[in-house]
């Protein structure tokens, strides 16, 4: 794990029978990796608005194993899964107390800044993931 966050799941996250809409579970995870990027050595503008390349999300998927309640305060876990030539893969893990909710997997592709070309994640983001 390289950073977690506790957020307390309101209705406009989950309904009352523990049903959360899949794409707040993405905005959630989403939310979890731009508090880490700030308070990591890397940064948010270095991440988010760098000129010498750009990280669209690539792939994303979620898997719900849990109810997910309002009133519930969840421990979102950011875990690095991989560092490929080209992408970085996390994982974002939602947790009730010791229970697994549900699990947000996302892939980061590093482009030219023209979008129209991979290229190798920079070395500064490797040595601050590392």
């Amino acid at each position: 794990m390289i950073f977690q966050s506790d957020r307390l799941i309101t209705f406009s996250d989950s309904d009352l029978a523990g049903f959360m809409f899949f794409a707040k579970a993405f905005d959630l995870a989403h939310q979890t990796l731009e508090q880490f990027i700030s308070q990591s050595p890397i940064g948010w503008e270095n991440w988010f608005r760098n000129s010498d390349f750009k990280v669209p999300l690539r792939h994303a998927e979620a898997d719900f194993y849990a109810p997910i309640l309002p009133g519930q305060t969840l421990n979102l876990q950011l875990h690095l899964k991989k560092i490929g030539d080209s992408s970085i893969h996390f994982s974002t893990q939602f947790f009730n107390e010791q229970t697994l909710c549900c699990d947000v997997i996302t892939v980061h592709t590093f482009v030219s800044p023209d979008m129209k070309q991979k290229m190798a994640v920079p070395q500064f983001i490797i040595d601050s993931l590392s």
